[in-house]
């Protein structure tokens, strides 16, 4: 993994081959002290996507593998997918955090719940489990999902106008078209470790992993 440039710098518009399109989450500070979150932020963009794709959070670190079976599971499917990381494996050492925790069911998302202030130190206190799956942000769409949630953000917009920091959640959506019926979607074990910043720390966490990862293939 590339630490001294960023993604958009060193590989442009294109990894591999595969086109690379970056979505950037603005908003006006007059109106609001936030986004309206990363289901607004494709949805502005569905001119590009007019083919499968796997949108992600680009301040986290998936692994390439969980790119190459999202890819590989679009090429062979017509149904949604996602990866499941083990909760106990992306809560930072210090901190609490959110993360949308998977009810599944014979390999198939059932529904997507916000879990609040999980920590290491005491997983029992928000209701999770460690072998709990999270979704971590990156799914394996179809345009045709942008319709769908184009349509629900439309709503959820309308609804709430005048709050300065509604956020329409991805995951969120997501779920809320899988349990109405609108789509299927297939969720796979991760094979890679998933890093990310949530808390003042994390970065330093991150480096030493990177650092890590460098060295072993040296």
């Amino acid at each position: 993994m590339e630490t001294k440039k960023p993604f958009k710098e060193k590989f442009k518009n294109s990894y591999k081959g595969t086109k690379v399109f970056y979505a950037l989450q603005s908003y006006d500070k007059k109106i609001r002290d936030k986004p309206w979150g990363t289901t607004d932020a494709i949805c502005c963009t569905n001119y590009l996507l007019n083919c499968p794709f796997v949108v992600c959070n680009g301040d986290d670190i998936y692994g390439e593998n969980s790119f190459k079976i999202l890819v590989g599971h679009l090429k062979n499917s017509d149904e949604e997918a996602t990866l499941g990381y083990k909760l106990i494996k992306v809560i930072p050492e210090k901190g609490a955090v959110i993360r949308g925790i998977a009810k599944s069911k014979n390999g198939y998302i059932r529904k997507i719940r916000d879990f609040f202030n999980i920590t290491k130190s005491d997983l029992k206190a928000s209701k999770t489990k460690p072998d709990d799956l999270c979704t971590m942000g990156i799914f394996a769409l179809h345009p045709r999902t942008l319709k769908f949630l184009k349509a629900k953000l439309r709503v959820f917009k309308k609804k709430n106008k005048g709050d300065r920091k509604a956020e329409y959640i991805l995951p969120n959506a997501l779920s809320e078209l899988i349990e109405t019926k609108k789509f299927k979607m297939k969720i796979y074990p991760a094979s890679d470790k998933w890093l990310g910043i949530t808390n003042p720390g994390d970065e330093r966490e991150v480096m030493k992993r990177l650092l890590e990862g460098n060295r072993k293939k040296i």
